[in-house]
């Protein structure tokens, strides 16, 4: 949140840039309603709202198409078809293609 749309950006090419070829990068994106929650959580404590939630574009939905779009390839989505109570969230693998 506090660096939006940029920051995820260019978290997400320190992820390329980072892992060797034939790496993988496991992540488990928050549903959009936490980032809500954490915006109004700290907005009633008193604390600075970091960002403008309506003025980010880029949405964990979207994660998986913009990771493919860098290069990275979707090996596997480990909680698809889950029934555990409480581990709802997705949760991806994805490799930095090997040489």
């Amino acid at each position: 949140l506090n660096w939006g749309d940029d920051g995820l950006m260019r978290l997400f090419h320190k992820f390329w840039a980072a892992l060797e070829p034939g790496g993988y990068l496991v992540l488990e994106p928050q549903p959009w309603r936490s980032y809500c929650q954490a915006v109004t959580k700290k907005h009633t404590a008193g604390g600075r709202t970091p960002r403008d939630l309506a003025a980010l574009r880029l949405r964990p939905e979207g994660f998986v198409a913009l990771l493919t779009g860098l290069g990275f390839s979707l090996l596997a989505d480990l909680n698809k078809g889950s029934t555990a109570i409480g581990f709802d969230r997705p949760m991806y693998v994805f490799q930095k293609p090997p040489k």
